[in-house]
């Protein structure tokens, strides 16, 4: 069981713990709209009892019971190249976005940059060119920093995208 989460860890110079944020597998992760995942308490109880006999004399191991999530808003112009159909395009242009917020995707800290979002769809046939206008995190309704705290995990948030040119289906 304990080989099904994906782990980090933060240690503390307040004492002599080290709090380990594990993420059980979530089936419907790319649709979460959550901004916190409740980690099971058997999982939380494997971690410490795996950890607790590696850890250094006098580090004692604390599982976290929450992983935060922060929403990733991107709003975006696809230009859609001559003679390519449209809502071939369009399709391929979600999936390959939604590929980037996959459960096996994810990792603590791991942040997803404007310009790999850029390098992704504009390597997709049929797309002419992109215009960005919105890429946030967001905690909630409010923009947090553009770095990614180590504990906390992306998730797919609004994704909100207009198509011009091609052809019809």
């Amino acid at each position: 069981a304990i080989s099904s989460y994906t782990p980090s860890a933060l240690g503390s110079s307040a004492g002599a713990s080290v709090t380990i944020y594990a993420l059980p597998f979530v089936s419907d992760f790319l649709t979460t709209t959550s901004y916190s995942i409740t980690v099971p308490t058997t999982l939380k109880n494997d971690v410490i009892e795996k950890l607790t006999p590696r850890s250094m004399i006098g580090v004692t191991p604390v599982a976290s019971s929450t992983v935060t999530l922060r929403r990733l808003d991107i709003t975006a112009s696809i230009q859609v190249s001559e003679g390519f159909v449209s809502s071939w395009v369009e399709a391929n242009v979600r999936n390959a976005l939604d590929g980037l917020f996959t459960f096996d995707n994810a990792d603590f800290g791991k942040e997803i940059r404007r310009g790999e979002v850029y390098k992704l769809l504009m390597n997709l046939t049929g797309v002419d060119y992109i215009d960005i206008s919105d890429f946030s995190i967001k905690d909630g309704s409010n923009t947090v920093n553009a770095v990614l705290d180590p504990t906390h995990i992306l998730r797919k948030g609004n994704i909100t995208l207009t198509f011009a040119g091609g052809m019809g289906s």
